[in-house]
């Protein structure tokens, strides 16, 4: 609700004036202040999402503990939903691109100048809809690399993305967003790695039936195999 969101706006605000300190206060308890960012996390909207992994990648990168308490409540479960296209914010966003595709049935006017200006501002919203989900999808990936990256915690962060990812993609992830954002769209087929459309869409529902459970319960220590 507004609520949410405000609280959530107000986290961003301090996370872009004092990143250091929010990432402090998050680890002092990391667990429970863990659980309360992912809440808002599975309550963003479409638009907030590149906001708040920028908050994410702030916060792995400022303390790392944050990430055994990340990891342990199943925020890499969120950031594969949000690559995949599946989070639940994902949803809203895709109504409207949908909505912002669906011809719309513009009044007579007995002008051409003023049909072709009532249809421009419908160009640059399909733009907008696209560059945010390919915006989120790829900093999605980031977050994910941060974390692998760190000494302490990023063998953890590779166990729990083996259990969802083929090996080679993990490792792939580890060396750069770009290269694990690529594979994830390619159809590829060698002895390190087979990795197709279907294996996605596969991919995709595990995902989507894990993170309605998180969304459902909240946050818990245990998650299941996929």
């Amino acid at each position: 609700g507004g609520v949410a969101e405000g609280a959530l706006n107000l986290m961003l605000d301090i996370a872009r004036q004092w990143p250091d300190v929010l990432a402090n206060a998050l680890a002092c308890d990391s667990h429970a202040q863990t659980r309360c960012l992912l809440r808002f996390v599975r309550m963003c909207t479409a638009a907030q999402l590149p906001a708040v992994l920028d908050l994410l990648t702030a916060l792995i990168e400022g303390a790392p503990p944050f990430i055994e308490a990340f990891i342990s409540n199943g925020g890499y479960i969120d950031l594969l939903c949000m690559r995949l296209g599946c989070h639940t914010s994902h949803d809203a966003l895709a109504a409207n691109r949908e909505e912002a595709h669906t011809p719309t049935k513009e009044p007579y006017t007995p002008t051409k100048e003023t049909s072709v200006s009532a249809k421009e501002p419908h160009a640059p919203a399909k733009e907008a809809l696209v560059s945010t989900k390919e915006l989120v999808e790829r900093k999605a990936l980031h977050v994910l690399h941060t974390a692998l990256c760190d000494r302490m915690h990023g063998p953890r962060v590779r166990l729990e993305l083996r259990r969802w990812l083929p090996p080679a993609i993990v490792t792939a992830l580890a060396a750069s967003t770009d290269t694990a954002m690529s594979l994830l769209d390619a159809c590829v087929r060698s002895p390190d790695l087979i990795w197709s459309p279907v294996c996605a869409d596969e991919l995709r529902a595990a995902l989507r039936e894990q993170g309605a459970r998180l969304l459902s319960a909240g946050a818990t220590d245990a998650l299941p195999s996929p």
